[in-house]
């Protein structure tokens, strides 16, 4: 395989006015079908409204493919997250085909060169052993169709490091202008996505021991930095920027990193690794989850909570401080798949709950919601696998 690293070769009265009735009968019917006013839900005095409306979230089972490893076998780590995260083998060449990306929910683009019919000539060498060459323009234009058509259609899209070109040539409105690559060198990455700090602190140590490694170069509105750091380009000259990105296209996803499992690279890798996957598999109804809440007027606050690895009857319990006055407060749970079943309990500062069990996507408004520290708990009654992976999150709406 070659790397490739070059892009730019790139409506008698009564009876009118009875009719009519019914036609605006029938609109109204139809706009309360389609609409379903939230239902009440009760418990403990806490009364919620849960979300309906005539968008749903399809809830699937997962599934995942992985393209052949080279630079970064993360069919490694899916095999040791297990028989939840089972996967298909994906030869790149199924990347090029209208249909070969239909079956997946999740699509690991691991970092790696591509087949010698991608490219055209040859224009020099890569720092990592191969060649460089012009792309095969013909190839790429089916390879970003598809790409698009799989995220926008819902699809999350894993790729990593020297998989920038495929995916900002893909993806060209979220490309920044910045073209550096980074030599070898140790990284003290900026931890910026609040639930990674939870997880990981406010900074993490990422070594880098290959050259031409890419930086996640990607920006726009409905681009979200994870990650960023200062490191050396490979003329040695100092640079600063994002090195993971997560940004919504369509109904999709699309997760970016310079990072990856090449080597093992100790337990705060491993974790960063994990939350990625965990991060992938949940982006489809994550991004349901934020798409509804701002056309319903409401802003994310504060940090969420990403549970990657529950256990049957083990609670997990959080909080989150209400400070201000808004109109509503909105709980949302995002599940990765089918087959979970779990019981959320909201409490209120003055000991008023909410309890329901929770089988899909969920989103919940509390009204007036009373200023000060809420407890939300999340307990795991049936799961279908191990390491099944939801979200849960927290936005608010200002009052008019």
């Amino acid at each position: 395989m070659a790397a490739n690293r070059s892009l730019n070769f790139v409506r008698p009265y009564d009876a009118l006015a009875a009719a009519g009735l019914l036609v605006v009968l029938g609109i109204v019917l139809f706009v309360d079908k389609a609409i379903r006013p939230p239902k009440l839900l009760a418990d403990g005095d806490l009364v919620l409204e849960e979300k309906t409306g005539p968008e749903a979230v399809v809830q699937k089972s997962l599934r995942l493919a992985v393209t052949p490893p080279q630079f970064d076998d993360m069919g490694k780590l899916l095999r040791g997250l297990g028989k939840g995260y089972s996967y298909d083998d994906l030869p790149l060449d199924k990347l090029l085909d209208p249909d070969g990306l239909k079956p997946y929910n999740v699509v690991f683009f691991t970092c790696g060169g591509v087949p010698p019919n991608w490219l055209g000539n040859r224009v020099g060498s890569s720092q990592r052993g191969g060649e460089i060459h012009e792309i095969n323009v013909e190839v790429y234009n089916k390879l970003r169709d598809n790409l698009r058509t799989f995220v926008s259609e819902g699809g999350t899209l894993y790729a990593s490091d020297l998989r920038y070109n495929e995916v900002a040539y893909s993806f060209p409105e979220f490309r920044s202008s910045s073209a550096d690559l980074g030599k070898p060198q140790s990284v003290q990455a900026e931890v910026v996505m609040p639930e990674l700090v939870r997880l990981l602190g406010s900074a993490v140590s990422l070594d880098f021991d290959k050259p031409d490694w890419c930086p996640a170069q990607f920006s726009g509105k409905d681009c979200e930095v994870l990650l960023k750091g200062r490191f050396e380009n490979m003329q040695s000259t100092k640079c600063e920027g994002p090195l993971m990105v997560r940004f919504r296209f369509g109904k999709g996803t699309v997760i970016f990193t310079s990072f990856h499992n090449e080597k093992t690279q100790g337990e705060v890798a491993e974790k960063l690794l994990r939350f990625l996957v965990f991060t992938a598999v949940t982006a489809e109804s994550e991004s349901f989850v934020t798409k509804q809440s701002a056309e319903d007027g409401f802003r994310r606050s504060g940090p969420g909570a990403l549970i990657g690895a529950p256990k049957v009857g083990q609670p997990s319990e959080h909080t989150y401080d209400c400070s201000g006055s808004p109109a509503r407060l909105r709980f949302a749970l995002a599940l990765a798949g089918t087959g979970a079943r779990l019981r959320l309990r909201i409490a209120d500062p003055r000991g008023r709950f909410f309890e329901k069990e929770v089988k899909s996507t969920f989103l919940g408004d509390v009204r007036n919601p009373a200023s000060g520290r809420w407890t939300y708990l999340i307990t795991p009654l049936e799961l279908p696998y191990e390491n099944f992976a939801f979200t849960v999150s927290i936005s608010e709406k200002a009052k008019e």
